[in-house]
């Protein structure tokens, strides 16, 4: 009689590198767990903590400061934060970014200098 214990298992994949659609989660929610996956990745635990990825909307990266006392810092970091995010994921498909609740354009992201893929 075999005992019960731990079971080796093989195959697992690592957070964020999984093909959410092929295991049946909707398209929509599947690409809103990679986007906070990789802002996390990206801006780190205190950032996210205070400015964080509500939606991708054609392309624009839309964004909800938390903390509106780090609104004008988080101004000066923001585009190297946002073009870093569509560099690392570029299936996101993010070409520029606006934070929600301000006035003003959406904020063209930066292309990689070099071309990039």
């Amino acid at each position: 009689m075999n005992k019960p214990g731990p079971r080796r298992a093989g195959g697992f994949i690592r957070a964020g590198e999984a093909d959410l659609g092929r295991i049946g989660m909707p398209r929509r929610r599947a690409l809103e767990l990679r986007l906070h996956h990789a802002w996390l990745q990206i801006a780190g635990h205190e950032l996210a903590e205070r400015l964080r990825p509500v939606r991708i909307v054609r392309g624009c990266l839309e964004l909800e400061c938390l903390d509106t006392q780090w609104s004008a810092a988080l101004k000066s970091v923001l585009p190297n934060l946002v073009s870093g995010l569509a560099q690392a994921d570029s299936g996101l498909g993010i070409r520029k970014f606006r934070i929600l609740g301000e006035p003003g354009e959406a904020v063209s992201v930066k292309q990689p200098e070099g071309g990039g893929s």
